[in-house]
């Protein structure tokens, strides 16, 4: 079974982080919940910042440091540093991860794909967005010391969650974040204590810092199927169907997992509305494993697992319970219809 920890990575939240960092960028003066959306966007993935914040998940506070670099020529790079609880590094050129853990003398090298940002993860395809939330300004708040305006995003279903951001009035930054379930509470926040823009990369605070000569590698491949038959023309998986997602989820990722069985291994598919996402894991049972059943429940993510058809079925998603149950309860197998 998918642990649930590296469930959650999967899920484009590395380390339980979902931020958006934006550096102010030449550009007309965004007016509009929509247009501060827009620049938002449109400045996260060319900014140069480090910043240090803290987060908070299922009555979890962690401290972290992030550095962003980018430039045209080389792109996207990120340097993620724990300051609380065990140490740990992630870094990502491109689209590759390195996740250094020392407590376990490890190194993980994963390929999440370039739209997975480490730990960017932004409003995307706003058209599609705006269908399924509703956008509107909730005044200004000062964080970090500096100016912001607080956007709202609410769903227009009972499907999905309220998003609050707190942006940077000049820079665009997003400072503070909040993710509010169906009974108003706030399952996640992050919030920056400190923030500086740079000019240039600044590559000495990018490098790996982290010392691991002895370390045990491991590699993840890309994000890619492991033969052109094994999901149907619809991007689900070959004999299985989905009969419920919320209006406006597609398909994002899909991976598949190696297992150290002599047989079978594990599907994943992951369906995104440009906010949330939804991870749905598939593998084969075995009489003796012991796989999640039922109902649990991490900060922001909440998942479902059940048997069916002697496989193991588990749904992932930053979506209230009953949606979650609902996706998960209309999976099937084709050889039971």
């Amino acid at each position: 079974m998918m642990p649930f920890a590296t469930a959650r990575r999967e899920l484009a939240r590395p380390l339980g982080l979902v931020i958006a960092l934006c550096a102010g960028l030449a550009q007309a003066a965004p007016q509009t919940p929509r247009e501060w959306l827009d620049a938002m966007a449109l400045a996260a993935h060319q900014s140069n910042y480090a910043g240090t914040f803290t987060y908070l998940n299922n009555g979890s506070l962690q401290s972290m440091r992030l550095v962003h670099g980018y430039d045209a020529a080389r792109g996207e790079r990120d340097r993620l540093i724990s300051l609380s609880g065990s140490l740990r590094e992630v870094l990502r050129d491109g689209d590759q991860v390195t996740c250094i853990l020392p407590d376990t003398q490890s190194v993980k090298v994963e390929h999440p794909g370039p739209s997975r940002a480490i730990p960017i993860l932004i409003p995307s395809q706003l058209e599609q967005i705006a269908e399924h939330y509703q956008f509107a300004f909730a005044g200004e708040e000062r964080v970090a010391g500096r100016t912001t305006r607080l956007l709202v995003i609410s769903p227009r279903d009972p499907h999905r969650y309220t998003h609050r951001f707190w942006i940077d009035s000049e820079s665009h930054l997003l400072l503070r974040s909040e993710l509010i379930n169906e009974e108003g509470e706030a399952v996640e926040q992050l919030i920056f204590s400190d923030i500086t823009l740079y000019d240039a990369p600044p590559e000495a605070a990018l490098a790996r810092h982290t010392e691991g000569v002895d370390y045990v590698w491991t590699h993840q491949g890309d994000v890619s199927p492991p033969a052109p038959a094994a999901t149907t023309t619809t991007g689900q998986p070959q004999d299985w169907s989905i009969g419920f997602l919320p209006a406006g989820f597609v398909q994002d990722t899909r991976r598949h997992h190696l297992s150290t069985r002599e047989k079978g291994g594990m599907e994943q598919l992951v369906y995104s509305d440009g906010l949330a996402s939804i991870s749905i894991f598939i593998e084969d049972y075995r009489e003796g494993d012991a796989p999640f059943i039922g109902f649990s429940s991490l900060g922001a993510i909440n998942a479902f697992g059940k048997l069916i058809d002697h496989h193991h079925l588990t749904v992932l998603g930053e979506v209230p319970k009953s949606t979650l149950i609902r996706v998960a309860d209309s999976v099937h197998h084709q050889h039971q219809e």
